[in-house]
């Protein structure tokens, strides 16, 4: 349920039961302690609010393609944390059904390279800041990138499609 191990400062390791299809918003904001490697289930769709934030010793977090949405600091401040995937090609990021990344969800998050689905149409507000992001391919039609997206980035590599018709402040 939402909030269940929020704030829970000496739990080290999570392992989820397969079988799980739900973890609620904040489950595990501010576990200090947590580190090593996290894979969510397969029948996790939706990364929810909070769920890792204020956790900077997490490892890794596994993701399986099955995932749609990564809502809102998902991931916020998780600093070291890298986050994979079954489909990563080459250390880049890939989620293919994903349809939704929510503001600040990698705010300072090891992401290194990254493909924006088809099923995108817009990068809200303040998602990869102080990532390290060199590289971004967008696979579909975005129309907007909201403000302070790739803001402390180190990007080296993007093409902005030709469906783009809005950048924010600071993008």
């Amino acid at each position: 349920g939402n909030y269940s191990f929020q704030n829970c400062s000496e739990l080290t390791s999570i392992e989820f039961p397969t079988t799980m299809n739900n973890i609620g918003k904040s489950a595990f904001e501010s576990c200090t302690k947590l580190s090593g490697k996290i894979i969510i289930p397969k029948n996790v769709t939706v990364i929810s609010e909070r769920l890792f934030a204020y956790c900077p010793n997490i490892d890794e977090v596994y993701l399986h393609d099955t995932v749609t949405d990564i809502q809102t600091w998902a991931f916020f401040e998780c600093k070291e944390t890298k986050i994979t995937s079954e489909n990563d090609k080459n250390n880049t990021l890939y989620l293919p059904n994903l349809t939704n990344i929510g503001n600040t969800a990698f705010y300072w998050c090891d992401i290194k390279s990254i493909i924006i689905p088809k099923g995108m149409t817009k990068i809200n507000p303040v998602v990869f800041h102080r990532t390290w992001l060199e590289n971004v391919v967008f696979e579909g039609d975005i129309s907007s990138i909201g403000m302070s997206s790739f803001i402390e980035c180190n990007l080296q590599s993007i093409t902005l499609p030709d469906t783009l018709t809005s950048i924010g402040d600071q993008a």
